[in-house]
Order: C-alpha cells, then structure tokens, then sequence
C-alpha cells in the first residue's frame, strides 16, 4: 500500500514537471522580450496614381530604401507593406516613363492602412 502511494506521488510529480516544462518553453517561444512597439506588426499602405489623369498604376515598384525591400503595387494601384517595425521609413516609387519620386520619414501605422497617395508625373520627352 505504502508502495503504491510512493509510485502515485513520483507520478504525480513527473507530470506537474512535464506540464511546468512544456508551459515554460511556450512562453519562451512567444515572449520575446519585445514590447508593442517593436513587433513586426506595422505597415505602410497606399495606392499608386497618375498625376494627371487619376489613373491607378500597376506594378509600380515602391522600395524601402533602409532595407531595400520592395513591392509591386497591384492592378487598382494599391502596395502594402507589413510585418515592419515602429519608425518612419523612406521610399522610392519608380515606374517606366515616369519620373522617380521619393518620400522621406513615412510613419508605419499599427493595425490600420496608412492610405498613402503617390502621384506619379510622366518623364518629359527628351528633345
């Protein structure tokens, strides 16, 4: 009796140490020791126009010059880009025949579409 008592307590032990284990390395997988503020969980939106016309453009790459990332924007004109840390960023727009334009200190937002409108002008035919 005293046998199966002393086994019963061993058992109960392991498990509570199995249990306590598994929850520890849990947190450690998920509390990385980062704030709000530094998760990857901002991002920088908008849509791509003519300058003239109004017209979406398609597939205007926007770059982020500090990390050299870089994003099409789609068939309405609109780019996202996710997953970037708090801070303010600068970019470049480029798209063929029409002049590069770039922005400077673009705030990511958290959990919202920044809405950025870039108005792209036609490069001037050269004489």
């Amino acid at each position: 009796m005293i046998f199966l008592k002393i086994v019963k307590n061993v058992i109960m032990r392991s498990i509570f140490i199995v249990i306590l284990v598994i929850f520890s390395l849990s947190v450690h997988a998920d509390g990385d020791g980062k704030t709000n503020q530094e998760t990857n969980n901002y991002s920088i939106s908008g849509i791509v126009k003519d300058k003239l016309t109004g017209e979406e453009l398609p597939g205007v790459a926007i770059k982020i010059h500090s990390s050299g990332e870089t994003v099409y924007s789609d068939l309405e004109g609109r780019f996202e880009f996710s997953e970037l840390t708090h801070g303010n960023y600068d970019l470049t727009a480029e798209y063929i025949s029409y002049e590069e334009i770039i922005f400077h200190d673009i705030r990511s937002v958290q959990n919202l579409s920044s809405d950025l409108i870039i108005q792209l002008e036609k490069k001037k035919p050269i004489n």
